[in-house]
């Protein structure tokens, strides 16, 4: 009988008090088109998932979109969501760009026999453009990046 009643502990749905404080403290955090789903999530989860979703940590939306303006061109924002990935990739174009722009010039005024290398320093710039449209969109992507990212975090404990 014990066993029953235990089980039955640890069934129990969470209280409608504990869904709305989780609600309203993730609510600006996750996509306004995933509040409903969140909301439908929370109200069917057991109460003993209430602590793990509490302390889930949801990163903020502002501090990615600071990230974005200031570290943007060499993939801080990236870094502070966790996609490491992207984040080197940027760090990788912005080395390779500043390689080709500071150190090609100062090969070919070096060896004037590379001067078959003066192309490149045509790509410079475009190297600059590209790293000023991705450092654009990223700004722009800022916000909607972090609260899918949030979103993403909670769907895995609900």
């Amino acid at each position: 009988m014990l066993d029953k009643v235990e089980i039955y502990l640890y069934d129990k749905r969470m209280e409608s008090a504990k869904v709305q404080e989780l609600f309203i403290k993730c609510e600006k955090m996750i996509p306004n088109t995933q509040t409903l789903i969140l909301k439908t999530k929370l109200e069917s989860v057991a109460d003993s998932a209430y602590p793990i979703i509490a302390c889930t940590k949801l990163r903020k939306p502002t501090v990615t979109v600071l990230l974005a303006l200031l570290l943007g061109w060499c993939g801080g924002d990236y870094f502070y969501l966790g996609d490491i990935s992207a984040g080197i990739r940027q760090v990788v174009l912005l080395v390779l760009t500043l390689g080709i722009q500071i150190g090609l010039p100062l090969l070919i005024l070096s060896f004037p026999n590379l001067s078959f290398l003066l192309f490149l320093i045509f790509l410079g710039p475009v190297l600059w453009l590209i790293i000023a449209i991705q450092w654009l969109v990223s700004l722009c992507r800022a916000a909607s990046r972090t609260k899918a990212k949030n979103f993403n975090e909670l769907m895995r404990y609900l």
